[in-house]
């Protein structure tokens, strides 16, 4: 009497293919992620400036300035009681850890950030601005994303 054995499990090709079949998965869905990451800073960046922006407009609201700088929220205006942090706590930072570049001239600013997908929907200001203490260049539209008073 013969006897048969039934062999259960996979062979060795069935199981190097299935790994591969969820490499190649993993891979895709690697790519794609990483572009919502970028995408997702972008829109961090876009709040932070608005945040800074309202800051910026309620202390020019009570001062009739704006401040000189932003990296300090203890700054004052010339003849004004108000500090920065009177509007906002603390100045936020690009995803990255960078500060945001701010400029301010007369009765006006700009505040720059530069987003790593270029996004040209998106409403800015375009140009160079002449500060008080320089100029911002703000002219690669789909990448630099520059803000001026409302």
């Amino acid at each position: 009497m013969k006897k048969t054995y039934l062999q259960k499990g996979f062979t060795l090709i069935e199981l190097l293919v299935v790994i591969v079949i969820i490499s190649i998965l993993t891979a895709i869905i690697t790519g794609n992620l990483t572009g919502s990451k970028a995408k997702s800073r972008d829109a961090k960046r876009i709040s932070d400036i608005a945040q800074i922006q309202l800051a910026l407009e309620l202390f020019y609201d009570r001062c009739g300035i704006y401040p000189p700088h932003i990296d300090d929220t203890t700054a004052t205006g010339n003849s004004c009681d108000f500090t920065l942090a009177t509007f906002i706590s603390s100045i936020p930072k690009d995803p990255f850890g960078s500060p945001y570049q701010y400029m301010v001239g007369t009765n006006d600013y700009v505040i720059r950030t530069t987003f790593e997908t270029p996004n040209p929907s998106i409403d800015r200001f375009v140009g160079t601005f002449e500060g008080t203490s320089g100029s911002v260049n703000c002219t690669n539209a789909p990448t630099d994303y520059c803000v001026r008073p409302f």
